[in-house]
C-alpha cells in the first residue's frame, strides 16, 4: 500500500477517537518528484577509437537508483557500463559520417523514471587532398569539374584561364591503390577525363595529405591560384585530350570497365600502343575545336567513340574524306603542344626506365632495354648487346642523349645495298666474291619527346641517330671501307616503376622455378633452366647440376654460382609469370652480361597423357612465344603475318608454326602453307614420330628420315611441360624446349637449340582461314602507318 494512503488513514482514526481541537494537524506528504537527467559529457565520437558518453542525473526528493542505456540507431555497439551514468564502446570503422543515437533511462529510489535521447555522429578519419591543375580546352571555362575516388567526390568551377583547384576529402580506409578520376561535367557528350593510377600518385601533385580526426588541409576557397602554383613544383594535373584518350583506351582494353586499382591499370598500360593514344587524342582535339565536325549519330560521348574500334575507324574514314591530312596534322599538333605532352623536367624523369613494346593481354614482355639516368648528367643503356654509356641533358623539354662509350653490334649486308659505296667499289667487291660485308653498328645520339605519362609507364617519341661503318676490306686494288649515319624514329614504352607485388619474396621461392641463367657458351648467353630452390638459401640447376646460393634483397633475387653472380629484377607480373631484367657479374664484380627474359613457377601436378598429348588431325599446337607484342593480335585474333601484309603475301613471313600429334604416334611439324587467309591450303612441314618420356613430363618429337646418309633420326625436339593454363586461343602449354641434331647417322648429338622458353596454344589447323583481317586494312590503321612511326622490333628467336 502506498505510504501516503497509510498516513491519511491513521490520521483519520486519531481524529475520530479524540474529537479534540487540541490534537496535531493532518500531515500530507508531497508527491514524489521524477528524477532529472541531462547530458554531462559530449565527446566527439571518432571511428576506430574508444568513445565515452555520460549523463548527469539527480532526484530532488530521493536518490538515483538505476541507469539504463539503449542504442536506438547506428552500427551495433558492444557497450560497457550500460547500467551506469557513463558508457564506453569501441567505435567501428565507417566510410561516411554516421548518425548514432541512444536512450538513457534513470529511476529514483521510489521507482519514478525519466529518460533522454542523445543524438551524435561517428566521424570518419579522412585525408584532405588538394588537387590543382589545368583543363585544356576553352569551352570548359566556368564549367564544373568533379574529382572522385571510391565513393568520395568533390566539385569545383574551372577558372577562366582553365586552371582549377579543389579539396578532395577521402576516407582513410580507401586503399592507396584506388584510382582517382577527374572529369568535366558537360552534358553535351564532349567531356575530358583524367584517370590517376592511385591515391598514392597524388603525392607528387598535391599538398602533402594530412590525416586527422576531421581533415584539416588547405582550403582551396581561401587559397589564390598564384599561391597554388607556388605550391606545385612538381607536375600539375592536366585534364586534356591526351588524358581523355588514355582513359578511353584503358576502358576499351578492360571491356568498358574502369580498372579497380593501380595493379590493374599498370597491366593495361603495358598493352597500349602510344600511336593509338596520340591518334585518339587528335580525334578528341578535333571534336573540341571544330565547328563542323561532331560526334557521329548514335555515339553519346567522346569516350564511347574512342572505346569502340569500329565507330572510331568509321569516324576517321569520314574525316579523311573531307580532309585527308587533318588527323595526321592534328597528331603532329598533339606532340608539339606542351599543354598536351608536358615537357620533361629533371623531377619527372625516372631514375631507371625499362623500355619495351606494347604487350598483348595475358603475355609478358620478353625483351627490351634499360635506361639509367644519373643525377650528374651521365647514364647507361643496357640491352642484349651489353652496356653503353651516355651523357644526357634536358633541352626545351626533351631528353637529349649523346653516347660516349657504346657496345656495338654487327650486321651483314650486300654491297649493293650500301648507298655510300661507289658503283666501282661495289663491282670490285662482287668481283672478289664479297657478297656480304660486315658492318659495325653503333648508336650516336637519341632525342626523347614524352608523349604520355602514366602510373607505371611513360611513352616517348624517340629520334635515334645510328652510325654504320663497314669493316675495312683489303683488296689488291686497295682498301674499301665506308661510314654513314642514319636517323630513325620510334615510339617507346618506358616502364618507370614496379608495384610491390612485382617483387621476389623469399617465402614464395621454395620449389621449382624456371628462368634464364647465364651461360657464356650458349648462343644468347643464357639458358632457360629449371632451378630447385631450398628454403635454406641453397639450390641446384636440374638441367646442368650446378649448385648456387640464393637470397632476396629489396625484392631482387640474387643467385651466386661458382664463377658469377646473377640478379633478377621483376619488371612485370601476370599470375605466376614474371618479366625480368637480369645483370651478371663475375667474381671481380665486373658486369659481363645483361639479359631480359621470363621466369615462371613450375607446376607439380601436370603431365602429358592421352587426354592432352594428342591434337588430332584437325588441330595443332601453335607457338605464341614470339607473339607477345600487342601488334601480333587483332583483339583476340592472332595475326597470320609477322609485321605488315600487302594483302597477297606477308612481307616478313607468317607466324604459322607448330606441332601436330596423332593417336598412332605420328605427327607433323608445320611451318608452311600456300596462299593467304582466308584461302590457305596445303599445310605442310616435317613428318614426326612422337613419344612421352621422363615420368610423363617430356614429349619427344623425332624428325622422320632427317639423316641424309640413312633412314634414321638426325634431329629431335623435347618439351618439358612446365604448366598448362587457359590462353587466348585455347589451352596454353608452357614448356622448356631443347632441339638436338647430328650431322649424319654416325655423328655425335649436339644441342642445336639450347634450353629455352616456349609456349604453345592448341588451335584448329584451319584457324587462320577463319579470319580475313590480314586482307582488310582499316582507315584507322592507314593513318597510323602513315604517321611516320617505325617500330623497333626485336629479333625473333629462330624456330
Amino acid at each position: 500500500m502506498d505510504k501516503k494512503i497509510i498516513t491519511l488513514l491513521v490520521a483519520g482514526s486519531f481524529l475520530t477517537a479524540c474529537n479534540s481541537s487540541d490534537d496535531d494537524p493532518v500531515v500530507v506528504e508531497p508527491e514524489n518528484q521524477a528524477p532529472t537527467v541531462v547530458v554531462a559529457e559530449t565527446n566527439t565520437i571518432v571511428e576506430k577509437n574508444t568513445a565515452t558518453l555520460a549523463v548527469s542525473a539527480s532526484d530532488s526528493d530521493g536518490s538515483i537508483a538505476s541507469y539504463s542505456w539503449e542504442q536506438l540507431s547506428g552500427p551495433t555497439l558492444a557497450i560497457s557500463g550500460a547500467d551506469t551514468n557513463t558508457i564506453s564502446f569501441d567505435v567501428p570503422s565507417v566510410a561516411v559520417d554516421t548518425p548514432i543515437s541512444f536512450k538513457v533511462t534513470v529511476a529514483d529510489n521510489d521507482g519514478e523514471k525519466a529518460s533522454i535521447n542523445i543524438e551524435s555522429t561517428i566521424e570518419r578519419i579522412e585525408t584532405d587532398y588538394l588537387l590543382a591543375g589545368q583543363v585544356v580546352g576553352d569551352m570548359f571555362m566556368g564549367k564544373e569539374l568533379e574529382a572522385s575516388v571510391a565513393s568520395d567526390t568533390a566539385t569545383t568551377t574551372i577558372n577562366d584561364d582553365g586552371s582549377f583547384s579543389l579539396n578532395l576529402l577521402v576516407d582513410d580506409d580507401v586503399p592507396s591503390t584506388k584510382l582517382v578520376k577527374i572529369a568535366t561535367q558537360e552534358t553535351s557528350g564532349i567531356n575530358l577525363t583524367l584517370l590517376l593510377p592511385a591515391l598514392s600518385a597524388l603525392g607528387d601533385t598535391t599538398v602533402a595529405p594530412v590525416r586527422s580526426v576531421k581533415a584539416i588541409g588547405i582550403n582551396s576557397t581561401s587559397t589564390s591560384v598564384k599561391q597554388l602554383a607556388d605550391l606545385f613544383d612538381a607536375e600539375s594535373l592536366s585534364v586534356s585530350a591526351v588524358s581523355t584518350a588514355l582513359y578511353s583506351l584503358i576502358l576499351a582494353s578492360n571491356e568498358g570497365v574502369e580498372p579497380d586499382n593501380m595493379n590493374e591499370i599498370e597491366l593495361i598500360e603495358s598493352q597500349l600502343n602510344p600511336q593509338d593514344i596520340v591518334l585518339s587524342a587528335a580525334v578528341v582535339k578535333i571534336l573540341l575545336e571544330s565547328d563542323s565536325i561532331a560526334l557521329p549519330d548514335g555515339v553519346d560521348d567522346i569516350i564511347d567513340l574512342i572505346s569502340d574500334d569500329e565507330a572510331l575507324d568509321s569516324f576517321v574514314a569520314t574525316v579523311a574524306e573531307t580532309d585527308p591530312d587533318l588527323i595526321e596534322n592534328e597528331m603532329d599538333a598533339v606532340i608539339a603542344d606542351p599543354n598536351l605532352t608536358p615537357p620533361v623536367d629533371s623531377s619527372s624523369i625516372a631514375e631507371v626506365y625499362y623500355q619495351t613494346e606494347p604487350v598483348a593481354p595475358t603475355f609478358l614482355a620478353r625483351s627490351g632495354s634499360r635506361y639509367q639516368f644519373d643525377a650528374d648528367g651521365t647514364g647507361k643503356l643496357a640491352d642484349s648487346y651489353g652496356v653503353s654509356e651516355f651523357d644526357w641533358e634536358i633541352i626545351e623539354g626533351d631528353i637529349q642523349i649523346l653516347y660516349t662509350n657504346t657496345v656495338n653490334s654487327l650486321s651483314y649486308v650486300s654491297p649493293g645495298s650500301i648507298d655510300v659505296l661507289s658503283q666501282e667499289d661495289i663491282d670490285r667487291l662482287y668481283a672478289a666474291e664479297y657478297y656480304q660485308v660486315e658492318v659495325i653498328v653503333s648508336k650516336v645520339s637519341q632525342n626523347l619527346t614524352r608523349l604520355t605519362t602514366g602510373s607505371a609507364l611513360d611513352s616517348y617519341f624517340v629520334d635515334t641517330v645510328t652510325r654504320y661503318e663497314v669493316t675495312p676490306i683489303m683488296l689488291e686494288s686497295g682498301t674499301i671501307t665506308a661510314m654513314w649515319e642514319s636517323e630513325g624514329e620510334a615510339d617507346y614504352l618506358m616502364r618507370k616503376s614496379t608495384s610491390e607485388e612485382a617483387q621476389f619474396k623469399s617465402a614464395e621461392l621454395s620449389g621449382m622455378l624456371a628462368l634464364g641463367v647465364y651461360n657464356a657458351e650458349s648462343r644468347h648467353n643464357v639458358l632457360f633452366e629449371r632451378l630447385d630452390f631450398e628454403t635454406d638459401g641453397t639450390g641446384v640447376s636440374v638441367d646442368n647440376q650446378l649448385s648456387y646460393t640464393w637470397s632476396v634483397t629489396d625484392g631482387v633475387l640474387s643467385l651466386t654460382f661458382e664463377d658469377f653472380t646473377q640478379t633478377f629484377t621483376i619488371i612485370d607480373v601476370v599470375g605466376e609469370d614474371y618479366s625480368t631484367y637480369s645483370e651478371v657479374k663475375n667474381n671481380a664484380g665486373e658486369l659481363i652480361a645483361v639479359t631480359f627474359g621470363v621466369a615462371t613457377f613450375i607446376a607439380e601436378d601436370v603431365s602429358f597423357d592421352e587426354t592432352n598429348s594428342i591434337t588430332g588431325a584437325d588441330r595443332y599446337w601453335q607457338t605464341t612465344v614470339n607473339q607477345w607484342t600487342a601488334d601480333s593480335w587483332d583483339e583476340e585474333r592472332l595475326r597470320y603475318c609477322s609485321g605488315e601484309s600487302n594483302g597477297s603475301s606477308c612481307e616478313n613471313g607468317s607466324v604459322f608454326f607448330g606441332f601436330q600429334t596423332l593417336s598412332d604416334n605420328t605427327g607433323t611439324r608445320y611451318n608452311y602453307a600456300e596462299g593467304m587467309p582466308p584461302s590457305l591450303i596445303n599445310y605442310s612441314g616435317n613428318p614426326l614420330n612422337w613419344s612421352i618420356t621422363s615420368n610423363n613430363r617430356v614429349i619427344k618429337f623425332d624428325h622422320v628420315n632427317s639423316c641424309f646418309d640413312a633412314e634414321a633420326i638426325c634431329r629431335y625436339r623435347e618439351w618439358y611441360l612446365l604448366k598448362v593454363e587457359d590462353g587466348i586461343l585455347g589451352k596454353r602449354y608452357y614448356v622448356q624446349e631443347v632441339d638436338y641434331r647430328r650431322n649424319d647417322s654416325q655423328s655425335e648429338w649436339y644441342r642445336f637449340i639450347d634450353f629455352r622458353f616456349n609456349q604453345y596454344e592448341l588451335i584448329d589447323l584451319d584457324y587462320f582461314n577463319q579470319s580475313t583481317s590480314e586482307v582488310q586494312s582499316s582507315e584507322l590503321q592507314r593513318v597510323i602507318n602513315n604517321f611516320g612511326y617505325t617500330h623497333l622490333g626485336f629479333n625473333a628467336l629462330f624456330q
